[in-house]
């Protein structure tokens, strides 16, 4: 890993709000880091259908909502009834994407977020090769510089 920022690189984080670091990992700290990621995702996603198809896992309310209100309503009216209710309640009443189903935004599969990427939130807890990585702490060291910090906890 490069743990190492020249001034030029941290004043152009600090302007830009991003970084791009050419050859952040290397070849095995990649592949590793992906293959810790891509397990934490699945496996994630093997809880969310198993709790589904057990029935221990409940649909987010959201979702029944949507479904029922759209029966009656249709798809389009529901949708705008739900941007009318977010402009009332504000965006943090009213989440749009994640459905708190397994701290992931797969839990209600007709939302527009579920279909475009997946989130899982906090799967570091659950596997340590990821905790291992997200941990890192060349990887601290890295943000704290760009942070202009002394420290950062990932």
């Amino acid at each position: 890993m490069k743990t190492s920022l020249t001034q030029e690189q941290i004043a152009v984080y600090q302007k830009e709000g991003y970084l791009p670091v050419e050859d952040f990992l290397d070849a095995e700290e990649l592949t590793r880091w992906r293959n810790a990621a891509d397990a934490s995702v699945e496996s994630r996603l093997a809880a969310l259908r198993q709790g589904a198809e057990s029935g221990e896992l409940k649909t987010p309310f959201t979702a029944r909502l949507r479904s029922s209100v759209g029966a009656v309503v249709g798809v389009r009216k529901t949708d705008a009834l739900r941007q009318a209710v977010r402009k009332v309640l504000g965006p943090k009443l009213m989440p749009i994407g994640f459905s708190g189903v397994l701290d992931t935004n797969q839990g209600d599969q007709d939302s527009f977020y579920a279909n475009v990427y997946t989130q899982v939130i906090g799967s570091s807890r659950e596997n340590e090769a990821l905790r291992d990585c997200v941990r890192d702490p060349r990887l601290g060291n890295f943000a704290a510089q760009l942070s202009g910090m002394n420290g950062v906890r990932i």
